[in-house]
């Protein structure tokens, strides 16, 4: 009805789209998000919503793009490396999945967490040399700031 009248946002999309999503209209509810987000592309909440339909659709290497893009758009929010873990997990790519709840654990400031889901990442045996080689990196960064983190605690 709101459409019917002319009226245009965000929010609208997201409710119709949820709308979608409710009559397991998936497919619909991501393309209805996707062409919002031509309209209004700096909103998060389109982008993380359309990961959400791309993934109820069935579609989670598309899924797992629109979600990455997310975090580069919006590198600290946690809801993006939620959606990045979420899509990894769909697709059978583990490390990719701990990587991403590791930084969700991060930006949460919870880093000996952070640092499980490397240690657990890295256990996976997926993922490729790259993949593999940042992973650490990143593992020994999170564990200098861990130490950081409890050597301040203790002062």
């Amino acid at each position: 009805q709101l459409k019917s009248l002319g009226q245009s946002s965000p929010m609208i999309d997201l409710l119709g789209a949820d709308i979608q999503l409710a009559a397991n209209e998936a497919g619909l509810a991501a393309a209805t998000l996707h062409a919002s987000l031509t309209r209004y592309p700096n909103s998060r909440a389109l982008r993380f919503a359309e990961g959400e339909a791309l993934l109820a659709a069935g579609k989670p290497a598309e899924a797992s793009r629109r979600a990455i893009e997310a975090a580069r758009l919006f590198p600290t929010d946690d809801r993006a490396f939620t959606l990045v873990a979420r899509a990894a997990a769909a697709r059978g790519q583990r490390l990719a999945q701990h990587r991403a709840q590791a930084e969700v654990y991060a930006l949460q400031g919870r880093l000996g967490a952070a640092v499980e889901q490397l240690q657990l990442g890295l256990r996976a045996g997926d993922g490729d040399y790259y993949e593999k080689t940042s992973a650490e990196a990143r593992l020994a960064d999170l564990k200098q700031q861990r130490r950081e983190q409890l050597r301040d605690a203790r002062r």
